[in-house]
């Protein structure tokens, strides 16, 4: 399978990068920092990060794409705090301060800093890069584990529940749009069966709650 290296980076970085990740170096850093709510969250940053190497290997991006991606996941969402909105911009500046320090170069930086910022919301990608991050941001909507997601989402904003799975996420998954050809392939059908059982009533029995500490 021919692959296409999309993003360019200087000598040395793609080994750099590497260890970065695989030494723990990132998440180390952003999990002393990332929020502790019920999505947003650590665990949030490091789903995403997976999928954006899922998706950039089906998408046949290169290693070296994949790691850049990877980084831009694990920041996305080191700064989350509810209402705000200059999150991507906060977690931008973390990201700008601390990558140095593991090696990453200037230009590598910006080039995850734009990745973070394509994450903010409403989603306008402009490349195949932005179109990943974007769609593994939200991979959990056709996924099997959407309704705890769906939950912890409900829970994180105070929403009464009956508004939420009536009106506000049926609402929401109208205006969901997976940009890859893969994440299309995917998710999409998933998408379209919780937006039935929402639209018909029928999603009470599939409702999470929240495990009891």
């Amino acid at each position: 399978m021919n692959t296409q290296n999309h993003y360019r980076l200087e000598s040395g970085q793609e080994t750099q990068m590497y260890t970065a990740i695989a030494s723990g170096g990132i998440y180390r850093i952003v999990n002393a920092i990332a929020p502790t709510l019920p999505y947003h969250n650590m665990p949030h940053n490091v789903d995403v990060a997976a999928r954006c190497r899922h998706y950039a290997l089906h998408e046949r991006l290169t290693n070296t794409d994949a790691l850049v991606l990877e980084s831009a996941a694990l920041f996305h969402d080191a700064v989350y705090v509810i209402g705000r909105k200059d999150n991507e911009e906060e977690s931008v500046k973390v990201a700008e301060k601390t990558l140095p320090a593991l090696g990453y170069r200037t230009k590598t930086i910006d080039m995850i800093t734009q990745l973070i910022m394509a994450t903010k919301l409403p989603t306008a990608p402009k490349d195949i890069g932005e179109e990943i991050i974007c769609d593994s941001d939200i991979d959990n909507l056709g996924r099997e584990d959407f309704w705890e997601k769906a939950e912890r989402v409900r829970q994180e904003a105070n929403v009464d529940t009956n508004l939420w799975y009536g009106a506000l996420l049926p609402k929401f998954l109208s205006g969901v749009k997976y940009y890859t050809k893969s994440a299309r392939q995917e998710r999409e059908s998933r998408v379209a069966v919780y937006q039935e059982l929402l639209a018909t009533n029928n999603y009470q029995q599939y409702l999470w709650t929240m495990p009891t500490q």
